[in-house]
């Protein structure tokens, strides 16, 4: 059980200052609140279990998730997104795949706020996309096509 305690302890391990926390709170509930007291009791275990790492069969689960998402494209390490904020652009290799999993994952909140249960959901979620990508490339002009002939082509 996640306590507004241990979520001020993790944050002062990571060392955030108290406007930083306030942010970070802020992103986490999409606006709703920026005060820890504020926050519900699934919301400050999401947090929680968010800032103290992952545990290893979520890692897993991740990891598999990132490796079909590199392969569908939608994850582009390589092509980092400029985010800008109050102190300058910095690029972020998450940009794509953050994006995607807002617009069009199932629980539209990014990839490491995701209990276990839930990215199990995703990877089925994902493997199916990485299935009727492949039966779609099959089908002249579309985009799963190119984006085949384009892999095919680089290996050349």
């Amino acid at each position: 059980m996640a306590t507004i305690k241990k979520l001020q302890t993790l944050f002062s391990k990571k060392g955030f200052n108290t406007d930083e926390r306030h942010e970070v709170i802020y992103n986490f509930t999409n606006g709703r609140t920026q005060s820890s007291r504020e926050l519900s009791t699934r919301e400050l275990e999401d947090l929680c279990n968010a800032l103290e790492g992952i545990k290893k069969s979520k890692t897993k689960l991740i990891s598999t998730c990132l490796s079909i998402l590199e392969a569908e494209g939608i994850h582009r390490p390589n092509e980092p997104i400029l985010e800008f904020t109050e102190k300058g652009a910095k690029p972020n290799p998450f940009g794509h795949l953050n994006k995607w999993m807002l617009e069009r994952s199932i629980y539209k909140k990014p990839l490491a706020f995701h209990s276990v249960s839930e990215l199990e959901v995703l990877l089925r979620q994902l493997h199916k996309l990485a299935e009727n990508n492949k039966k779609s490339a099959k089908k002249f002009g579309n985009k799963a096509y190119w984006n085949k002939a384009d892999k095919l082509k680089n290996l050349n």
